[in-house]
């Protein structure tokens, strides 16, 4: 039976979080935070006869021991369609990209205050060809960001400004020339304001999307065999 731990990087500690009441295989998970009321929520989401979701719950500042895990009714299913990669968490919001061999790509949401599912579409983007299209939490919002198939140094950031209308459209294109990037590294801080960008050269890279500035992360040697390194923010509270 696999057990699941949340981390504190700044911290340097390790928790582990108490089983479920169904032993649910930890299958697609997410992490996000309430500020207002102050609470971590985790997000399982797992495929048995059909799909279900189960959210573990605790206060910020009290002992992780103290949550508990509950099963979400009304959790959408539908064996035509999987997960893309796991998913980004901006303003409150968990976002998956569910894709399907007859229908276009759309992305699951997940209110996590009241805790209710809907789904929006995914940007058309026409004649444009991506070599890669991933989702991230960025200033406060979802974003689709894109490395272009036919300008393979260009970097397009997609938003919607109307998601109940579901309209998107390209909110700015970055040009990384002379640097070649390889891949977008979802980040974790949904109020970022930066992209971590894999270069071909296997390094990273912040691209600060407000500024327009971007600086050379420095990591770990070790990590150059590694295609997916990730980001943790020194801010996180005490577990």
């Amino acid at each position: 039976m696999r057990s699941l731990y949340v981390c504190n990087p700044s911290m340097h500690r390790v928790v582990r979080v108490p089983s479920g009441p169904n032993n649910a295989r930890f299958q697609n998970l997410g992490f996000g935070h309430l500020p207002k009321r102050n609470e971590y929520k985790i997000v399982n989401m797992f495929k048995g006869d059909k799909m279900k979701c189960e959210i573990f719950s605790f206060k910020s500042g009290e002992n992780v021991q103290s949550g508990s895990w509950r099963t979400i009714k009304d959790c959408p299913s539908n064996n035509a369609w999987w997960m893309d990669g796991y998913p980004v968490c901006a303003n409150g919001i968990m976002y998956w990209t569910l894709s399907s061999l007859c229908e276009n790509k759309s992305i699951l949401c997940l209110n996590l205050e009241n805790e209710e599912f809907s789904s929006i579409c995914y940007p058309v983007h026409g004649n444009r060809k991506y070599s890669f299209l991933e989702c991230v939490g960025l200033m406060g919002d979802l974003r689709v960001v894109g490395l272009s198939a036919e300008e393979p140094k260009t970097i397009d950031i997609w938003a919607s400004n109307d998601k109940e209308k579901e309209v998107w459209g390209i909110e700015c294109r970055v040009d990384l020339f002379p640097l070649c990037p390889k891949f977008i590294i979802p980040t974790c801080d949904g109020e970022s304001e930066e992209i971590l960008v894999h270069i071909s050269e296997k390094d990273l890279i912040c691209y600060n999307v407000r500024s327009g500035t971007w600086r050379r992360v420095d990591y770990y040697k070790g990590m150059k065999t590694y295609n997916k390194p990730c980001l943790y923010y020194d801010s996180l509270v005490p577990l």
